[in-house]
């Protein structure tokens, strides 16, 4: 059963839920914000439904809710920035970047930022979103455990990293936002759940070893396929240096694991242009270059059709199935 929720209404049960456990408010903010701009695109699996697992590395002590990201590094003179989450919520880290981000590349006319030490931040989405409304072209991504087969490895040996890009265009956000996989696992999941076949080029069988964590412990048996083979595999090593391997994050196999009692999480990174600062009509040479694409909007382009459902439940509620919503109330 689903019932649909408006915003408000939302915000007040998610406020009040997160509110019951110790912690600060900024950081409750920022996952409320995170989450419900996720739902509002349509991406359901990394929306509201991750309050749940939010909640569980809560009580596992893989995150917390009371200390914030703090700027280890970052200079006056340059756009660069480096963050250390202290393995608080990826939605909130990321929010903290793009804040940051947002001042610099106003200032520098880019900006990249890299957060070590975090958690899982769900989609690339609503960062992508954060930053287009403040008139940004952004790239973000995330390194995460080592799920997924490539380079025909007979052992998982990267993330199913995920990236995203994009900005707004006159009156439509044109936002990007995958995984370097065939299938994420929040598919894998649905699947399992309704007993559908698994198909041979998105996943293998594959046993769970060593101290890694698996964010969705009912595909924690199967390893992912990337994308277009060596081509998805080369993107996921792009989004890994980038995020962690630059910022001297945790990479490989210490991504989201345990080693005597300590949690390593995953490590993000922003990259933001302000494009004004290199051509004053991009955002009409954008939008004449997607119309052109589009072929005068016969053909679906990936990543504007956010904007119906957006404004679809903007308008009438967000749906939340029944358990969810018993969940957090």
């Amino acid at each position: 059963m689903i019932k649909k929720i408006k915003i408000t209404e939302l915000t007040k049960i998610l406020k009040k839920k997160l509110s019951s456990y110790k912690s600060n408010k900024i950081i409750i903010n920022d996952i409320i914000t995170s989450l419900i701009s996720t739902s509002l695109r349509g991406i359901d699996s990394h929306g509201l439904v991750q309050i749940k697992s939010i909640l569980l590395r809560l009580d596992q002590k893989r995150t917390q809710l009371l200390k914030k990201a703090k700027i280890v590094k970052q200079s006056a003179n340059n756009p660069l920035i480096l963050i250390d989450a202290l393995n608080s919520p990826g939605q909130h880290s990321m929010m903290e970047g793009c804040r940051v981000v947002k001042k610099k590349t106003k200032k520098f006319g880019i900006s990249y930022c890299i957060i070590n030490n975090s958690t899982h931040f769900g989609a690339c989405t609503p960062y992508i979103k954060y930053l287009a409304d403040n008139g940004l072209f952004s790239i973000v991504g995330s390194n995460s455990a080592q799920s997924m087969l490539a380079f025909e490895s007979t052992e998982t040996n990267l993330g199913n990293n995920p990236i995203g890009f994009g900005c707004s265009v006159k009156n439509e956000n044109l936002i990007v936002d995958f995984s370097t996989a065939v299938i994420s696992f929040s598919k894998l999941n649905e699947m399992l759940n309704k007993k559908l076949p698994i198909p041979k080029s998105s996943f293998r069988l594959n046993k769970k070893k060593g101290n890694q964590i698996y964010e969705i412990s009912n595909s924690k048996n199967y390893a992912a396929l990337p994308f277009g083979g060596y081509k998805g595999a080369s993107i996921a090593i792009l989004v890994e240096i980038m995020s962690a391997v630059i910022g001297s994050g945790n990479s490989l196999e210490k991504t989201e694991s345990y080693n005597k009692k300590t949690f390593y999480g995953p490590s993000h990174f922003i990259l933001a242009i302000d494009p004004k600062k290199f051509n004053k009509k991009f955002f009409y040479d954008l939008q004449k270059y997607l119309y052109k694409v589009s072929k005068n909007k016969s053909l679906r382009i990936p990543g504007l059709s956010g904007d119906n459902i957006e404004k679809n439940r903007l308008k009438f509620g967000i749906p939340v199935d029944y358990d969810l919503l018993k969940f957090i109330s």
